[in-house]
């Protein structure tokens, strides 16, 4: 789950999530624009997402990418 602030002139991105211990985790950071803020937030997610799904299998995930 991810929240925008803006604080000042400045945005602030957190990404909140439940590593695989079940402990409670959050990570932010500070951007002069929202949608700078938006960008980091949404591959913020994706490595979150990516760090369990590996986690919990026994073989190296493997993505492949079509533009067709």
């Amino acid at each position: 789950m991810a929240s925008l602030e803006k604080r000042g002139k400045k945005w602030r991105a957190v990404v909140s999530y439940v590593n695989g211990h079940g402990v409670f985790k959050k990570v932010t950071s500070t951007f002069d624009t929202q949608r700078e803020a938006k960008l980091w937030v949404a591959k913020e997610e994706v490595k979150v997402k990516m760090d369990m799904i590996q986690k919990n299998q026994k073989y190296p995930l493997v993505i492949i990418i079509s533009n067709g």
